[in-house]
């Protein structure tokens, strides 16, 4: 270690340089609580001795002395409880005052033993040594203040006795008053740091059991119940539990039995369609068993509380201070109701913006992403196979404008009905206004030529019926792209479309010149 790095770890009793600065109000709180007792407990002491100084000498013969230790036992009284006094009412709140104050004060108490030890010339005085001994116990500063607080007295000693006291008297002072300050300037570091040492410890204990009360507060806070649950020795032991844990509580807690509790507490608080599922998960066997190779296992369920049906969770979690081989865990008992609560808005949100609103089937959104999603596996290598169905509506317009948007609509919902009564296995999508396209699975690809037959079958080829145009196509060697499959899809639903309109009866052409060509065809 460094001369510079000795110094300031001598100088700061031991810490860390900054130390009086991290922990300045720590070093208050102590100060405030040495003063206020010191300050009392001097009064006391010197009233004490003021009452013998009084009552001694009734009593019996005593030297002259004992008189003359009455004023002075009487201002260092009054003195004790003037400073008890104002640093109680005004000091104390303040750390800088706090400090400057019990400084001030207890130089101002060596001044007036001075005066005590200087107060017979022929005599060599024995209470500055002693204070000089004591003083350095009575302070908790920083090692150089310290050092200015005894040479302050010190300078003040050595010059008082030069003034005061007999020649043959001087010498015997200044070096009983020098050994004394030299050994209480070590008594006094030892002091400091040892002080500093407990302020630094029980500052940390004391954050240690804030965190602790923080933790357990937030345990209360998340958990309805805590407990340690023994199946080797069908035991339950509740760490915590608040009042909203159960309407059953107080019945719950008295059954001491794990397997009888979990009974109960399903018979009478867990929702009916939940009860099974309930029970076999919390069942002995299969805990044993999930746990075995698992960390956790949670369930979660609906209870029945104050007429509500609201979801909570029971979770247990291996105790990692059990023996190695026993079955005993940590459960605990949560509320998740707001979780599912805003699980089910998303889902729904994202439901409602991946829905078309008139046929409930998926939307051009949910397609283009489904669809991203099946190029990224096709150029990625992990699927192989895809296919599309491309389908359009036919005479959508001339409904709309002879029979109205509500039987357009209708004619919308019937074709959307058809095409998912027979692709049931693949994702139907609504990508414009008559259009429709549909994801091959794997289980409708197998039979796709089959299901586009079906389709085709069941389009009427009149207008005003369920009529539309389908087209297929398969991902394969040719393709550079999934967007080539759809383009060829797209032709072949084309050329369905033509021989559909082809093969109408006459009559319904004649109608349909009297109309203005339809945009959606």
């Amino acid at each position: 270690m460094r001369l510079k790095s000795r110094m300031s770890y001598w100088m700061n009793a031991g810490q860390e340089p900054t130390f009086f600065k991290d922990y300045r109000n720590d070093i208050h709180q102590y100060t405030v609580s040495f003063a206020s007792v010191f300050y009392k407990i001097m009064t006391a002491v010197f009233f004490l001795l003021l009452g013998l100084a009084y009552l001694i000498p009734l009593l019996l013969n005593v030297p002259d002395f004992i008189y003359q230790l009455r004023p002075f036992m009487a201002v260092y009284t009054a003195y004790m409880a003037l400073c008890h006094i104002i640093f109680a009412f005004f000091i104390q709140k303040s750390i800088t005052a706090s400090f400057i104050f019990t400084q001030v004060t207890l130089l101002i108490f060596g001044v007036l033993l001075l005066w005590l030890s200087f107060y017979k010339s022929d005599q060599v005085a024995v209470y500055m040594p002693v204070y000089f001994v004591l003083f350095p116990m009575l302070v908790t500063v920083p090692v150089p203040t310290l050092i200015a607080d005894i040479l302050i007295l010190y300078v003040l000693t050595i010059v008082g006795t030069n003034i005061f006291k007999s020649p043959e008297v001087i010498y015997h002072d200044v070096i009983s008053t020098s050994i004394c300050l030299t050994a209480g300037f070590f008594i006094g570091c030892k002091n400091i740091r040892s002080r500093l040492s407990e302020i630094k410890s029980l500052t940390k204990n004391m954050q240690k059991s804030a965190l602790q009360k923080s933790v357990i507060d937030a345990l209360v806070d998340e958990y309805e119940c805590l407990a340690t649950a023994d199946f080797d020795n069908d035991i339950i032991n509740v760490l915590l539990v608040n009042d909203n844990f159960s309407m059953n509580k107080e019945n719950l807690m008295k059954i001491g039995s794990l397997s009888e509790r979990i009974k109960e507490f399903a018979e009478t608080e867990v929702h009916p369609d939940d009860k099974k599922r309930y029970i076999a998960t919390m069942s002995k066997e299969n805990i044993i068993k999930h746990m075995k190779d698992e960390n956790s296992l949670a369930v979660n369920y609906r209870v029945l509380k104050d007429g509500q049906e609201p979801y909570v969770q029971t979770k247990l979690s291996k105790d990692i201070n059990a023996p190695e081989g026993t079955n005993k865990f940590i459960m605990t008992h949560r509320s998740i109701d707001n979780e599912v609560k805003m699980e089910q808005m998303i889902s729904n949100a994202l439901k409602l913006a991946s829905q078309d609103s008139l046929t409930g089937i998926r939307n051009r959104t949910a397609y283009d992403a489904d669809l991203e999603q099946l190029k990224n596996r096709l150029s990625s290598g992990k699927q192989k196979e895809a296919g599309i169905v491309m389908v359009d509506v036919n005479w959508l317009k001339e409904t709309n404008d002879k029979m109205g948007h509500t039987a357009g609509d209708d004619l919308l919902k019937s074709v959307s009905n058809v095409i998912c009564s027979i692709y049931k296995h693949s994702p139907v999508y609504r990508i414009g206004g008559d259009e429709f396209a549909i994801l091959l699975s794997p289980h409708d690809l197998r039979a796709s030529c089959k299901l586009l037959q079906l389709a085709r079958n069941s389009a009427a080829k009149t207008k005003y019926g369920v009529s539309f145009a389908t087209g297929m196509a398969v991902f394969d060697k040719s393709d550079a792209s999934f967007e080539d499959t759809i383009k060829r899809a797209d032709t072949e639903m084309y050329k369905n479309k033509k021989e559909i309109k082809g093969s109408e009866p006459a009559e319904t052409k004649k109608e349909e010149a009297a109309v203005p060509k339809a945009e959606n065809d």
